[in-house]
């Protein structure tokens, strides 16, 4: 059973179930029980089994499905199609990677589920939101920043702001679509350089409740305030330039 209903800043929420891809990762685990809090149904997927979402599975149902596949992503829609109109779909599914060296294979798995998933998602299941229903893609603040070991992870961030743009034309008015490109936070590896935090203006990281919460309010506001919009949520990092990393060397072609 979910939690009760409130009457607080996510109540504008829409009331139907929510998908939320990446169910097992640090901030779309928490997004998730913040959901459920606000007693909302849920349908996760998870990839990799960890103890995040042990209690979530307990209330609501879960796929697991590689979304960097074709067949991961129609086992998905498959299950969301048992389901009634929803009122959100949050995806969350991502990977953290750098690029490989030159030469080397990488570009394609990379871009499989960090761009393609997300954006053929939004696209198969939009005529499955309710009117009013949300979609929430993720970006990066390194979109911004332009760190030189992630290009294509950053490439595939900097298109779902993109795709968010294009989405809110195509989708609009019927649908609300957004974006969240948060920072480091507290828990993710790697841990924080010290550098990073002399360069936050806020000069500590913020938390995953921190973040869930922001993102949420954000998708509760008017679709006036919202739509079509890319919140950041990094402590003012992207205020400052970026440092290369310490074992950073620049490519040198023969």
């Amino acid at each position: 059973m979910v939690g009760a209903a409130s009457d607080g800043p996510l109540a504008r929420l829409p009331r139907g179930a929510w998908l939320v891809t990446g169910a097992n990762g640090l901030l779309s685990s928490t997004i998730a029980a913040r959901l459920d809090a606000e007693g909302l149904p849920l349908l996760l997927h998870l990839h990799h089994h960890t103890n995040r979402v042990t209690g979530l599975k307990q209330r609501h149902p879960a796929v697991e499905a590689d979304l960097a596949t074709a067949a991961g992503r129609a086992r998905l829609v498959q299950a969301v199609s048992r389901l009634g109109l929803l009122g959100g779909l949050l995806l969350g599914a991502s990977n953290f990677r750098a690029t490989p060296p030159s030469g080397a294979p990488g570009v394609s798995p990379i871009l499989r589920l960090d761009l393609e998933a997300p954006l053929d998602l939004a696209l198969r299941l939009a005529p499955r939101l309710a009117p009013g229903g949300r979609i929430i893609l993720f970006s990066d603040a390194g979109a911004t920043l332009g760190w030189p070991s992630y290009p294509v992870y950053l490439a595939a961030k900097g298109g779902l702001e993109a795709a968010t743009r294009s989405l809110a034309r195509r989708l609009g008015p019927r649908l609300v679509v957004l974006c969240a490109a948060p920072g480091a936070l507290e828990g993710a590896p790697p841990p924080p350089d010290p550098v990073v935090l002399h360069l936050t203006p806020l000069a500590r990281l913020g938390t995953p409740a921190e973040a869930a919460e922001a993102i949420l309010r954000f998708a509760a506001l008017p679709p006036s305030v919202c739509h079509g919009a890319c919140l950041p949520i990094d402590g003012g990092r992207r205020l400052t330039p970026d440092l290369p990393p310490a074992d950073w060397t620049p490519v040198v072609f023969p």
